[in-house]
């Protein structure tokens, strides 16, 4: 963080930091954020300048409509919640409240299971990028993402849910790991 960084408490053991200078918002600690204070003053001034947001892979929950003032977001690095055997049921438009439509870079910088629908319809979205840790892409979860143009999977992915990357209409480069056992129906299909 640079030196125009404005750091605040979000829950017993993490907080954010924004940094003017970059307009980036980086969410650290352990454990849940509780809140983002968006009640405060300062935390309206701030909301509509964030343009990339970082969250620690050592986040374990967000709360609804966390980013729901956070109308410039174009950059989102973040884990997925939950595990393979108790998925998050949360999703981008979750987090936000809306659909974010300016978001083109993504990254899933951790965690297991990548939930049903979680970036769907985003049609800004050109650059995905999915951590090693992640076994399972859910159903849909990037379906209508018309502007996402190649994606490789780390090796570790097994499974790729029915119709996940369905109507991706510029996808052109995909390279499947050899492990993966399961692709789901129209998991490509226009």
């Amino acid at each position: 963080m640079g030196e125009n960084a404005i750091t605040e408490p979000c829950g017993p053991t993490t907080s954010w930091s924004f940094d003017q200078d970059a307009h980036l918002l980086f969410i650290k600690g352990e454990g849940d954020v509780v809140s983002m204070t968006f009640k405060t003053d300062l935390w309206k001034t701030i909301a509509a300048e964030v343009e990339t947001i970082v969250i620690d892979n050592t986040i374990t929950a967000l709360p609804d409509g966390v980013f729901n003032s956070c109308t410039a977001v174009t950059s989102l690095s973040m884990p997925v919640f939950g595990t393979a055997d108790a998925p998050s049921m949360q999703t981008i438009s979750t987090l936000f409240g809306y659909t974010p439509e300016n978001l083109t870079t993504l990254i899933i910088s951790g965690g297991e299971q990548i939930p049903d629908s979680f970036a769907a319809s985003m049609p800004a979205l050109t650059s995905l990028t999915i951590a090693d840790t992640v076994s399972v892409i859910g159903e849909k979860a990037f379906q209508y993402c018309s502007a996402l143009n190649s994606i490789t999977f780390p090796s570790a992915v097994d499974s790729i849910g029915t119709r996940a990357f369905s109507n991706c209409t510029a996808l052109t480069g995909i390279s499947i790991p050899d492990g993966c056992t399961s692709i789901g129906p129209n998991a490509f299909d226009d």
